[in-house]
């Protein structure tokens, strides 16, 4: 990156000199502007090369965007107010369809309770008709005998007045009075009858209003069916108010995070005590003027502390040896100078880099030593071949000569190491400061430090080897909000199924540790960084970018779990 840096600075110079040729792009007043042949105003002495033409056009086409972004941005910011109309308008909409459909519920009910009574009119009216059937029935029955018995007594009458008969007269009498009885006991009966039957007058009025229910229901399911499209219409137009909502909202965010200065807290939990990722632990949920507080705390909580360390007396207590880089024979008095603990993260990092360079250009001496014993075992010769010996230096005296190596002077480099030690002495919370103090001090073998560095990345190999297999696709975001850089994300149930395929079912209690270790110590990140235009890592595959921002709290930084430096730059 640093090479490619450098020929952007000097190719337009080159050209604008006639030294090398025309160039389209150029640096006027620290801006990158795209100029045109006319405003050159160079000839074409020498052929332009293809890639100076293709990074001319990529520079103009990201000048293009950008002006397209800038116009975006304020077609949006005047379509707000468009938007707030529309947001009301929705809600009234809303408002009218829920009064519809319980207006609708209401009427559903009526028509109900109205077909119910319909229903039961409807069989009163049928049972009338039938006992009126039956009356018409019998009173026609009751003629006819009133007519047969009124002939009977006209004949009787008629025989008796010729004969005049005693016994027959009583006997008819009798005969007469008891169909008298049950005449007048059938017609209070079939009385009775009628009062219970519904009349045909309110029947038929009761009819008509049934009709005309029915009429106003059929119009109330058409109305329903049209207002029912209404609000499919509405709903559609509903989700793409939402979308354009959410997109707005997406911009406010943007110019709500460009427009407003905000505190860099990272760069201060960096220079306190604990790092980064104790500033985070301890400032997890705090608002801006909270972590205002805690931090004039803690610097007034580190500033009353004047209890001096006494390194001589630790290591006479402690150790029962003086390490090598610690020892001295010119300076009587021994001032240790204050060291920042972002220095001394950053100075341990070195020491472990300068060591690692160290193991390396020893592998490659032991390998060419070996080829060329071969070679010499090849050839006969009257002696035998020397054996180089390539050992690596004990660690005491590798960190000697690193600092000899940094500090030229003595007594500065006593200084620095004095204050160096003593940091790593008191910052026994920090994991690197103090795995570098116990190999200093023997309690622990170099090779753990190696050991732990290469199961690490075994690890996070076989989980990309696990990404790949299973189609799974990792997150990527920038880091601030004009960086380039690249944070790589990673599910948590992802990294729970890649873990669980590395390791076995023996070592799953180990494993849970392992996974709650992770999502606390990787999910700080991801919580104050800003979710802003998350894409996919593979182009083929689409995600739904809403979906991510919802379920940010459940992603885990994928770069912070196995980045060494991660935890001190």
């Amino acid at each position: 990156m640093g090479d490619l840096e450098d020929f952007l600075e000097k190719w337009p110079a080159h050209a604008l000199g006639r030294v090398f040729a025309k160039s389209n792009a150029c640096v006027i007043n620290n801006k990158l502007v795209s100029l045109t042949e006319v405003e050159t105003k160079i000839p074409n002495i020498v052929p332009k090369p293809k890639f100076l033409d293709t990074l001319e056009k990529k520079i103009c086409s990201g000048l293009k965007n950008i002006q397209s972004d800038e116009r975006d941005l304020r077609f949006q910011s005047s379509n707000i107010q468009e938007l707030n109309s529309l947001k009301r308008e929705i809600i009234r909409l809303r408002e009218l369809v829920s009064q519809l459909k319980e207006d609708k519920v209401g009427l559903e009910t009526q028509v109900e309770q109205l077909t119910q009574s319909i229903k039961e009119e409807h069989d009163k009216f049928r049972y009338e008709a039938d006992a009126k059937r039956l009356l018409i029935s019998e009173i026609n029955a009751m003629r006819m005998q009133f007519d047969e018995s009124e002939g009977v007594s006209r004949q009787i009458q008629s025989k008796t007045n010729r004969q005049d008969d005693p016994v027959l007269l009583k006997i008819a009498l009798e005969q007469a009075r008891k169909a008298q009885s049950a005449s007048e006991f059938e017609v209070v009966r079939l009385k009775a009858e009628y009062v219970n039957v519904m009349p045909k007058s309110r029947y038929d009025a009761l009819f008509e209003e049934n009709n005309k229910i029915k009429n106003d229901y059929d119009m109330k399911i058409k109305e329903n069916e049209e207002l029912n499209e209404s609000l499919e219409l509405l709903k559609n137009q509903l989700n793409e108010v939402m979308k354009q909502r959410d997109q707005s909202e997406i911009t406010v965010q943007q110019l709500q995070r460009v427009s407003t200065p905000r505190p860099e807290w990272n760069e201060v939990g960096r220079k306190l005590p604990g790092g980064l990722t104790r500033w985070l632990e301890e400032t997890a949920s705090m608002s801006s003027q909270e972590k205002m507080h805690f931090l004039v705390n803690q610097v007034t909580a580190r500033n009353s502390e004047n209890i001096k360390f006494n390194l001589n007396a630790y290591i006479k207590e402690e150790l029962n040896f003086v390490p090598s880089f610690l020892q001295t024979t010119g300076a009587d008095v021994i001032i240790s100078r204050s060291i920042q603990l972002r220095d001394c993260l950053l100075l341990t990092h070195e020491v472990w880099k300068a060591r690692k360079n160290e193991k390396d250009s020893l592998k490659v001496k032991r390998r060419r030593s070996l080829a060329s014993r071969r070679l010499s075992q090849m050839k006969i010769q009257s002696k035998l071949p020397t054996i180089v010996q390539n050992v690596s230096k004990a660690f005491d005296e590798f960190l000697c000569n690193f600092f000899k190596q940094i500090y030229g002077i003595e007594q500065i480099r006593i200084e620095w190491v004095y204050g160096f030690y003593e940091m790593l002495i008191k910052e026994n919370n920090n994991y690197k400061l103090n795995e570098l103090r116990m190999i200093i001090e023997n309690k622990m073998d170099e090779e753990c430090h190696w050991h732990l560095e290469s199961w690490i990345l075994f690890i996070k190999e076989q989980i990309l080897i696990f990404i790949d297999s299973s189609n799974n696709s990792s997150v990527i975001m920038p880091t601030t909000e004009n960086s380039e850089e690249k944070q790589k994300v990673i599910l948590k149930q992802t990294l729970h199924e890649a873990l669980l395929n590395i390791f076995s079912q023996q070592d799953l209690n180990n494993l849970n540790i392992i996974i709650e270790s992770a999502e606390e110590y990787a999910s700080l990140q991801i919580k104050d960084s800003s979710p802003k235009s998350l894409t996919n890592m593979d182009e083929g595959e689409s995600k739904d970018n809403d979906n991510i921002q919802t379920n940010l709290q459940n992603m885990l930084d994928f770069n912070k779990l196995f980045d060494n430096v991660g935890c001190f730059v």
